[in-house]
């Protein structure tokens, strides 16, 4: 600050706005700013780690674009414990453990308590260094303290030397308390015996990946920030894919401007996947090309173009790295799961999870989804704790009640919802981070007349997970019971924009419906088609098409709809399709009244 003012506020702010976003990213609130600290507040101990690693994965590729002497490097601590919630502000012991937690831990490192190893251990893809029970300041009892080994910068055991610069602390709520501190201008690197490649491997999950530095294919050395930061964004989005190991950005930037042998990288990084790519201009065009291998067999398993205007460059690298997530993690899934059905004489739980995974990218099928119900099942009698088999169990129970009640009977399509609401509790309980557990949340509520519930657990998965077209159909389903049919295009809209190489039958029925309940008939036929296009044997697409001929006065593209609808639903009836519940606000029962109804018997929908 002595020697440049300006540029230290400047670089703090830059990295303020990085921990802000991400804090509220993964569901913390910030809570008190007082002096040179920052109180954030979280809900969930494995989300208040994600964000501290995401914290330092993406202000690392930040600090490496300045020259040495400038650089700000913070250390992070959390820890569990009671707090005192005064106001706005959070005390007690929970904060002040947390505090010394941050002081032991490295510059642009992690460290966490007892409390918080055993909500997390297990849980998310790191490995942990136990550095023991240290003696802090104003703290009775010893800590057991714990450091995060990722092999980013958060993973750096070495210690700052030199005066302290500002800190930043991130407190959970109820006690769960993650401290950032700024760790000085100088930083020594290094990492602790034994947490080196080889141990971190055999830890590692089969999802395993880098992102190597995207080349700057410009010509223009100044347009290397481009490069750098589509490769951290990548970096960060990559981390939602479930039991994912993504080598942190500080690690991966080692090898920038370095030929690899892929063979050799997996061998060293202990990862199964390499995403790499470059970035090229023309004009305003930017043009980002991206390849996944596997580091295995060095096949090339998926390859994509980008174009965008460069003068939104922030809302085209979103847009990329969305679509690059949600298209390599579909690829790595299947590689991955195909390796795990070589040990068919003794599966552990995460090879019967990655089988269950692939399958579900399939076409739909009802066999198909007893299959991967089955493998949930097996997961969890070899590990009954493990959220990410509670959640896939209660996924395959409620999607098979929605998705095939024709061919249940009521007892079973109740006992399915029943068992799987059942298991996405039990998850939500050891993973309450976990999105995928609203899904089933939001599913059982929408079927058992609980608006209110089905809005909340819908809110609740689209802020976990925004990355996530279907988290955006069911918030769009969400919008049109309240009657806001052209928020809800919007929002099928976003989906369609983060991953628009997996197209659902689904998010083409929602905007189906948006369309129709708007008036726009030609547009909700038009979304019909493609509907059907999806999947011939989807019923509903007949029904708006049905309806939505016969309001434009074309009675034998009706009639043909009509036909093409019972011969798929002999038992179809009017009064049960979208039917007034009385959870649901009043434009629903409107909807129904004045537009469903009315058009249905102009079709001639038995009723």
């Amino acid at each position: 600050m002595g020697e440049d003012e300006e540029a230290t506020v400047a670089t703090l702010r830059g990295h303020r706005d990085v921990t802000d976003r991400l804090i509220g990213e993964h569901g913390g609130r910030i809570a008190n700013t007082a002096g040179d600290s920052i109180i954030a507040v979280f809900d969930s101990a494995v989300e208040a780690v994600r964000a501290a690693v995401a914290i330092q994965d993406e202000l690392a590729p930040l600090n490496a674009n300045l020259s040495e002497e400038r650089r700000v490097r913070y250390r992070i601590g959390v820890n569990l414990g009671d707090v005192i919630l005064e106001g706005g502000d959070v005390l007690g012991d929970g904060v002040n453990i947390a505090a010394r937690l941050e002081g032991l831990a490295a510059a642009g490192g992690i460290c966490i308590s007892r409390t918080i190893f055993d909500q997390v251990s297990g849980k998310l893809p790191y490995t942990y260094d136990d550095i023991g029970d240290r003696q802090v300041k104003n703290i009775a009892q010893p800590v057991r303290a714990y450091r995060i080994v990722t092999g980013s910068t958060a993973a750096k055991a070495a210690h700052a030397t030199g005066f302290r610069l500002p800190k930043l602390a991130i407190i959970g709520i109820a006690g769960l308390v993650l401290v950032l501190a700024a760790a000085g201008w100088y930083w020594q690197s290094g990492q602790p015996a034994g947490s080196g490649p080889s141990t971190a491997a055999s830890q590692r999950s089969a999802l395993s990946i880098v992102v190597l530095p995207f080349t700057n294919a410009t010509g223009d050395p100044k347009q290397g920030y481009i490069a750098d930061g589509i490769t951290a964004s990548l970096t960060s989005d990559l981390s939602r894919i479930r039991d994912a190991f993504v080598v942190a950005t500080a690690t991966a930037f080692t090898y920038k401007n370095k030929t690899v042998n892929l063979k050799q990288l997996g061998a060293d990084l202990g990862v199964r996947f390499v995403l790499q790519g470059s970035v090229q201009r023309g004009g305003n065009t930017i043009r980002i090309n991206a390849q996944l291998a596997d580091t295995q067999t060095n096949a090339q398993l998926w390859a994509e173009t980008f174009e965008g205007d460069q003068s939104n460059l922030f809302a085209l690298q979103d847009k990329v790295t969305a679509r690059i997530g949600n298209s390599i993690g579909r690829e790595m899934v299947v590689a991955a799961a195909r390796e795990s059905e070589k040990r068919e004489s003794n599966p552990l739980a995460a090879d019967l999870i990655l089988r269950a995974r692939a399958a579900a990218l399939k076409p739909q099928s009802l066999q198909n989804w007893e299959r991967i119900e089955g493998w949930y099942r097996q997961a969890l009698e070899l590990d009954p704790n493990n959220a990410n088999a509670m959640v896939g169990l209660a996924r395959s129970l409620a999607i098979t009640a929605f998705n095939f009640r024709r061919e249940l009977t009521l007892e079973v399509k109740e006992k399915n919802f029943v068992e799987g609401r059942d298991y996405a509790v039990k998850a939500k309980e050891l993973d309450p981070g976990n999105p995928m557990v609203y899904s089933v949340l939001a599913l059982y509520a929408a079927t058992h007349n609980d608006f209110p519930a089905q809005r909340r657990a819908s809110e609740t998965w689209l802020s976990l997970d925004p990355k996530n077209a279907l988290a955006y159909n069911y918030e769009a389903n969400t919008q049109i019971i309240l009657g806001n049919y052209q928020k809800a295009i919007e929002l099928l809209d976003k989906a369609t924009e983060v991953d628009p190489r997996h197209f659902r039958t689904l998010i083409a029925i929602s905007y189906v419906r948006a369309y129709f309940l708007l008036g726009d008939n030609d547009a909700a036929i038009e979304w019909a088609h493609t509907g059907l296009e999806l999947n011939p044997k989807f019923s509903k697409p007949h029904v708006f098409l049905a309806m939505a001929y016969a309001l434009k006065g074309d009675d034998a593209k009706a009639r043909e709809a009509t036909v093409n609808l019972l011969r798929l639903d002999p038992n179809f009836k009017l009064r049960n399709f979208r039917k007034p519940e009385s959870s649901r606000p009043p434009a629903h029962t409107a909807a129904y009244m004045e537009k469903i109804l009315p058009a249905g018997r102009k079709a001639g929908l038995p009723e």
